[in-house]
């Protein structure tokens, strides 16, 4: 599988409404996202007891990985477990399905079995036994998205962002959260080049990309609310 590039940009509401209302008059709609135009996301995140995905994406590190469960519309139906990897400004992602069950015997400590067949499953085998993951984050948001074939570009609206480590209630509605700032999360994902017209369609004149993943904020948010409370 091949490295696609992928661009992040942390905005405000209504930087977010106004870029969406450009892309969609040009752009298809994501099939995922229903008659609604937008769907709902939740990921379980994992990392070990010192941090080191957190650290890595943090510093900016040239490789790194991230692990993590997601789901869609709070329902394990399609649930997969998802190891993102970073190579410079390359990102590819390998996935294997999961049952509840599997989810959350892991949210308990206890590890699935290995798979030799199944990459997502032998490389999260091994990293979880070499660095003893667990859960650190569960991020959720309203998503929509929209694509273009020629470059393979797709192009995702992130809104009501909002971290909790209540992993226990994972997947279910009703779960302790705490909400980001109220601004978004725009990710421009393509292959080899972004067209010039689709990069003209995001210029507002104050974009400024950002390195930072919802993982990484969505920490920081749970690690001020901790010490808040203390």
């Amino acid at each position: 599988m091949m490295y696609r590039r992928e661009d992040k940009y942390h905005l405000g509401a209504q930087e977010m409404d106004l870029l969406e209302a450009r892309v969609r008059l040009f752009f298809g709609k994501d099939p995922h996202a229903g008659d609604s135009g937008s769907y709902h996301v939740s990921s379980l995140y994992f990392d070990d007891h010192q941090d080191r995905c957190f650290h890595e994406a943090l510093r900016g590190e040239a490789f790194r990985r991230k692990y993590r469960i997601r789901i869609y519309e709070n329902s394990f139906k399609e649930a997969k477990l998802e190891i993102k990897e970073k190579l410079y400004q390359g990102t590819k992602k390998i996935s294997s399905p999961m049952e509840k069950n599997e989810i959350k015997a892991l949210i308990g400590g206890e590890i699935f079995g290995l798979n030799a067949d199944d990459e997502a499953r032998r490389i999260f085998y091994l990293d979880y036994e070499t660095g003893i993951l667990r859960p650190s984050v569960i991020v959720s948001y309203d998503r929509s998205a929209y694509i273009y074939e020629p470059g393979n570009v797709r192009i995702t609206f992130d809104r009501n962002i909002t971290a909790s480590s209540d992993f226990e209630r994972f997947g279910k509605k009703k779960m302790i959260r705490s909400a980001l700032d109220g601004s978004g999360v725009l990710e421009v994902k393509y292959d080899e080049f972004l067209p010039e017209f689709a990069a003209r369609l995001l210029e507002t004149g104050n974009m400024l990309r950002v390195s930072n993943s919802k993982y990484v904020l969505c920490r920081i948010a749970l690690d001020k609310k901790e010490r808040i409370s203390l």
